[in-house]
């Protein structure tokens, strides 16, 4: 508990932060309000507004964690392999295992919306962006290095990849009686960059 102690304000902050993050994996960040948050920390709902300012800022500070933790483990899963097709099936497989071992926190990181009157932070947005740098970066040698080609083929990638985590974590892939996301999620790369690198000798 935070309240009667001397804890500065950046221990609070991370306290918060640890407790919102908890509360997401327990609960799904849909059920997140600030009295709740304040009670499990210990601390007055004013003090977890002169840190954060809103529960928004608070979600988006978890968010952030998260897609460092993701950044991490995609970059490390894909690093060993020179191979192209390697590679990306590596950051299709990273990408779907920790959808499915991350639930909450993964449909906090791209279901929630920032509110629209407030301008998501520069910093944030770039922590999003390097996710997708590292499948292009993928997919520059085999486009002959057109920068335009392969962001807009690494961006196919994340969208039919973020579709099929979606769905299984919905339970929706069940009812029509669909693959594992893991099949699907390989056979998505497989046939999807079989078309577009036709012309090259990566497949």
């Amino acid at each position: 508990m935070v309240r009667g102690t001397n804890l500065d304000k950046e221990e609070i902050r991370k306290k918060i932060l640890s407790t919102v993050k908890e509360m997401i994996v327990n609960d799904g960040y849909k059920n997140l309000n600030a009295r709740a948050i304040a009670a499990e920390v210990g601390c007055a709902v004013g003090s977890l507004y002169n840190i954060f300012g809103s529960l928004d800022d608070m979600i988006l500070s978890v968010n952030s964690r998260t897609l460092d933790i993701l950044f991490a483990e995609l970059e490390d899963s894909i690093r060993a392999h020179e191979s192209a097709k390697i590679a990306i099936e590596q950051f299709a497989t990273g990408y779907v295992s920790f959808a499915h071992e991350n639930e909450h926190l993964w449909s906090a990181l791209f279901e929630y919306t920032y509110p629209e009157d407030k301008e998501m932070p520069r910093w944030y947005i770039k922590k999003i962006d390097r996710i997708f740098t590292l499948a292009k970066d993928i997919m520059l040698p085999i486009f002959d290095s057109d920068d335009e080609k392969a962001d807009m083929v690494a961006k196919v990638i994340w969208a039919g990849l973020h579709g099929i985590c979606s769905l299984s974590i919905s339970g929706k892939l069940r009812r029509v009686r669909a693959e594992s996301a893991d099949k699907l999620a390989d056979s998505f790369i497989e046939s999807y960059l079989k078309g577009v690198v036709k012309e090259h000798n990566y497949w």
